[in-house]
């Protein structure tokens, strides 16, 4: 990752690269590129991701460029709550109906089968941390960056649905991608669609 980091790593003053470079390291880089392995495209896949990132660089002054990278950190953050949401919400829904396993097809990714070999308390528990983790993002961004607060807000409350129906194991009412999920499988679910 550090190679795949370094054009983004060069926009940024000397100053910042100690806390910049973990940042893209460690969170964005392995949450934007998720899947890289197996896209189509991964070379073209790579260069849009960096492009991107690089953009809402360059759009701040040198000196603003360190708070820029914490917004990507965050939403990046977010993100991968908001995916694990979802593994823990098919593997739930698919632990209580095992019926539907041979028709979730691409839902039933490796992650959402590991965490079903791993039994219904453990993604319970799982789902709790999860859900007190997106609480504190939730507030902390609230504060520190409004913006991608409000930008994320519906997958927000989605995610939230989502990982609160884990915890009860009731799925009907949910949103996003978990209500498309059991539609798919043909059950029911109210779903809360949010903006727009």
């Amino acid at each position: 990752m550090h190679e795949i980091a370094s054009p983004l790593l060069a926009l940024m003053r000397e100053q910042d690269l100690a806390l910049a470079t973990p940042l893209y390291v460690e969170v964005i880089l392995p949450t934007e590129l998720r899947g890289l392995e197996s896209h189509p495209k991964p070379e073209r896949y790579k260069e849009l991701v960096l492009t991107a990132l690089g953009d809402e660089l360059r759009t701040q002054a040198p000196r603003s460029r360190m708070d820029t990278v914490r917004m990507q950190a965050l939403r990046a953050q977010f993100r991968q709550m908001n995916h694990m949401a979802l593994q823990l919400g098919v593997a739930r829904y698919l632990l209580a109906h095992p019926e539907a396993v041979d028709q979730a097809g691409h839902w039933l990714t490796p992650e959402a089968q590991a965490w079903m070999a791993r039994g219904q308390d453990e993604v319970v528990l799982e789902a709790v941390e999860q859900l007190n983790a997106l609480e504190r993002w939730g507030e902390q961004t609230q504060v520190t960056h409004p913006k991608l607060h409000t930008a994320e807000e519906g997958s927000w409350v989605q995610a939230r649905l989502t990982l609160q129906s884990v915890v009860s194991g009731s799925f009907e009412t949910t949103g996003g991608s978990m209500a498309d999920f059991i539609r798919a499988l043909g059950g029911e679910s109210e779903s809360i669609r949010l903006g727009g």
